[in-house]
């Protein structure tokens, strides 16, 4: 399922990044190893869910 259908499905609407930045009170050298955080997870699950 992608981004925007897994949003869809919780209800949530999609959050440009600048907005994201400014709710959260992050610089963008914050914001990236969030992000790349973030995609590390979504990933692991995503091969774990494969593997199951």
């Amino acid at each position: 399922m992608g981004t925007r259908e897994v949003l869809r499905h919780a209800r949530q609407r999609n959050l440009p990044e600048d907005k994201l930045a400014q709710i959260v009170h992050l610089t963008p050298e914050q914001v990236t190893p969030v992000r790349k955080a973030v995609v590390r997870m979504l990933q692991e699950g995503k091969s774990s869910k494969a593997d199951a």
